[in-house]
């Protein structure tokens, strides 16, 4: 295209310089006679010419629509011409054209017809007309015989000039009507292989199959503009590439759709999608049945109504992201006014047969196809920005003071060392977040932490990352806990540092707060974590999804060995017992904390350890071991999670042994964080008599049975001190405690069993009740609504809306 750009600025130039004051146009004074495949000029005073109304659609002076006409005028060669060397030129005439002066054949373009018609309808027809055949002082009759099928018609003004002027005139329009749409034509197939190629190498990114396809096929469809110009399709019937060319159309309209559902990340309604769908399939199928071009013109104009309605929708579609905020919609929508200003036009001239303007379209889609070019490399670009910010700096120096190699490289140690230095402030930072402060006692824990990257400042090595442990001891409700996480925060290096800070920060400030504060005592181990929970979401859920984090976070009784722990997305824990290492159940899944519009429901879970249990807690980097290449040279990283069990089973429970062991299987490819919990390794406790268990639970039954609830309370409190897992019994504890009146210890208890037991109807009935009495009329309604979509407890939901409305 670059290369007829000078051209088309030296033709313009040239059509300047060089043109001629004096132009015979003849826009008026046409006339025109129905003739005959035979007839000639010699048959012309035989014939009875009428005035032409619109020069531009003769075809609708013929009463077939299809045969041959003549057209007639006169004029004079004005004396400043005179001796000159004249051109006649006739401008583009659908279908093919003779012309004669004074009876004297100069040109003609196609024929009449052939046995396979081709329409020359888009190139400019300029005939020389030689000297001898002109008439000095009087008219000259020029005679142009011209074959219509459907349409036809002269779209230009002709014009008799000098042969220099309207050379000139013909290079501009050829290059106008035919040069430019053949670059187009060849440039967007290019341009669509190139985004195939990415689709292919990329298969999920769908777009770019779609985007290739309408390049595709507007690209074959451009071919119209040119046509004739191919040396193999004048053997093929112009009726045949007519039906290929215009079915394009409906693939470009069906692809369009597709292409917008995909780049617009929308779910609009299936059956309108279906239904644009059909009608472009029928559509086609019913064109390309048209038995003759006469209907096949008219059936065209027909089956393209419908598109300024889809294109239409799309900008709908398109609108409606953009003021959602996508900034990739707005782009989109710039490339749309591009083109639907031509194509309006466009249809505009097709169903009402108009051809003395030239069709937008050619020029506008291809802007409108390009501008999604530009779409979607802004896109591409939106999502590597994060990393293009941090680097641009650097890249910018190094780029401008290559030429300065050892002065460069001075100050990109310079940069390094503050680089260095940053990382190390952060890894001061980390190191007193990350502490284990668990005393002498049944809990034994231990650390291994090694952060993927690794740097060296001034004498010191140091590593950062993202991931992060902590131990701690604290108090709740005068029992001994022991309180322990694993964190791994999203990214790498820095980024990841920073969120292992906020999170480090975040946990230690509320393990502090229960240390020193007797109101954060004063928590079951559910309640504490719960809000540890809320608090750490409820800071990381405003950095808007920037900063997100893997969490596992327990709590473990001292005295029983009970856990208690949520998940928050973190590889499952391993727990080793009597040489044997399983995963431990766990009932909820949790997003990880920051993430948003995901809400799952808060759930606590528990777990009873053992005498010489041992927990094995880590970050997904004990998963993440590249472990070989395969056949075509990449790197394989371990899929199997059950790969960590058999490497605890095979180390014993032993921390060293599996750090060594999982480096010696492969290379670890992220952040590895380990914690190891022991329980009661140095001695065993001898457990609890099943009868007195079952007989303790005797005496609760008969007290309930008695209504003695305020010794029935005693023992319940005994008995969930004994046997905290037992999770039935905090309700039976909330269920006792509200028929003595003491209503918030009721609710507390109630919660607890919630946390552990979300589903349990009777809790969530009892809790409601609860709530009622407490005056907390909107909680109780909460929890009443909630008991709804359990079976069987409707009558009870009754007697409560009736006792307490």
């Amino acid at each position: 295209m670059k290369n007829y750009v000078p051209i088309l600025v030296f033709l313009c130039l040239s059509a300047a310089g060089c043109k001629s004051d004096v132009r015979v146009e003849m826009n008026k004074n046409w006339t025109y006679a129905i003739v005959t495949e035979q007839d000639s000029p010699r048959s012309i005073q035989q014939l009875r010419f009428q005035a032409v109304v619109d020069l531009t659609q003769i075809v609708n002076h013929h009463p077939d629509r299809k045969g041959f006409l003549f057209l007639k005028n006169e004029f004079a060669v004005p004396a400043e011409l005179s001796g000159k060397n004249l051109s006649f030129l006739a401008g583009r005439i659908i279908w093919a054209d003779q012309i004669y002066i004074n009876g004297h054949f100069i040109g003609a373009t196609g024929s009449m017809p052939p046995e396979t018609p081709q329409n020359f309808w888009n190139i400019t027809r300029n005939y020389s007309i030689p000297t001898e055949f002109l008439q000095t002082g009087k008219l000259n009759t020029i005679l142009i015989k011209v074959y219509v099928d459907a349409e036809g018609g002269l779209s230009d003004t002709p014009v008799v000039g000098e042969t220099g002027d309207m050379a000139n005139i013909q290079k501009i329009r050829d290059l106008t009507h035919v040069r430019i749409n053949l670059v187009i034509s060849l440039l967007l197939p290019f341009v669509g292989t190139y985004h195939l190629l990415i689709y292919l190498k990329r298969r999920k990114d769908r777009v770019n199959l779609y985007y290739s396809g309408l390049l595709f096929a507007f690209g074959l469809y451009n071919v119209n503009m040119f046509i004739w110009s191919l040396p193999f399709i004048p053997a093929v019937q112009y009726l045949h590439t007519q039906k290929i060319l215009f079915g394009l159309l409906f693939v470009c309209m069906a692809v369009y759709i597709k292409f917008l559902i995909e780049y617009l990340e929308i779910k609009p309604n299936r059956w309108l999608v279906r239904g644009i769908y059909f009608l472009q399939l029928v559509s086609f199928v019913v064109l390309s049945l048209s038995p003759n071009y006469q209907t096949f013109f008219t059936i065209r104009g027909f089956t393209q109504m419908p598109f300024p309605l889809i294109l239409l929708l799309g900008i709908y579609w398109t609108l409606r992201r953009a003021l959602q905020g996508m900034r990739d919609a707005r782009h989109l929508l710039l490339g749309m006014s591009l083109i639907i200003i031509p194509i309006l036009h466009d249809l505009f001239l097709v169903y009402f047969s108009i051809n003395n303007a030239v069709y937008l379209s050619s020029y506008g889609f291809p802007a409108f196809l390009f501008s999604i070019a530009f779409s979607l490399a802004n896109k591409f670009v939106n999502v590597h920005n994060q990393v293009e910010e941090l680097n641009i700096t650097l890249e910018e120096k190094v780029t401008v003071r290559t030429a300065e190699l050892s002065r460069t490289l001075d100050e990109v140690n310079i940069l390094k060392e503050k680089q260095d230095g940053d990382y190390f402030l952060t890894s001061l930072l980390l190191a007193p977040l990350g502490e284990k402060r668990v005393g002498d006692g049944p809990v034994k824990v231990e650390f291994f932490t090694r952060q993927k990257k690794v740097f060296h400042f001034r004498k010191w090595n140091a590593e950062i990352g993202g991931d992060l442990t902590a131990a701690h001891e604290i108090s709740l409700r005068n029992k001994k806990y022991t309180v322990f996480m694993n964190g791994d925060a999203m990214g790498k290096s820095i980024q990841g540092a920073g969120g292992a800070l906020v999170l480090g920060t975040i946990f230690k400030s509320i393990v502090t707060r229960t240390q020193i504060a007797a109101a954060s005592r004063n928590r079951f181990p559910e309640q504490w974590l719960k809000e540890c929970f809320l608090e750490l979401q409820n800071v990381f859920i405003s950095f808007d999804g920037t900063m997100t984090a893997s969490m596992f976070l327990g709590v473990i009784e001292n005295e029983t060995g009970l856990l208690y722990f949520f998940n928050a997305e973190h590889p499952f824990p391993v727990v080793y017992r009597n040489a044997n290492s399983t995963f431990i159940p766990q009932a909820a899944h949790m997003y990880k904390i920051g993430v948003g519009g995901l809400d799952s429901e808060m759930r606590i879970n528990i777990f009873s350890l053992q005498s010489d249990d041992v927990i094995i807690v880590g970050s997904d980097g004990r998963d993440d071991i590249a472990i070989g290449m395969d056949a075509k040279g990449n790197r394989m990283i371990n899929e199997d999670e059950t790969l960590f069990l058999s490497v605890v089973s095979k180390c014993g429970g032993n921390l060293e042994k599996i750090v060594n062991e999982l480096t010696g299987i492969g290379e670890i490819t992220d952040d590895l964080s380990l914690i190891r919990i022991g329980y009661r390794e140095d001695y065993a406790v001898p457990p609890v008599s099943d009868s007195e268990r079952k007989e303790l639970e005797k005496d609760i039954k008969l007290f309930l049975s008695k209504k003695d609830y305020s010794r029935a309370v005693e023992l319940l409190y005994m008995y969930v001190d004994m046997y905290p897992e037992k999770t039935k019994y905090l309700y039976y504890v909330s269920e006792a405690l509200k028929r003595t009146g003491d209503l918030q210890n009721a609710a507390d208890y109630g919660e607890r069993c919630r946390l552990r037991e979300p589903d349990m109807p009777l809790n969530i009935l009892n809790l409601s009740e609860i709530y009622f009495m407490m005056g907390n009329q909107s909680r109780a309604v909460a929890f009443v609504d909630r008991a709804r979509k359990f079976p069987g407890v409707q009558s009870r939901i009754d007697k409560i809306e009736k006792k307490y409305s």
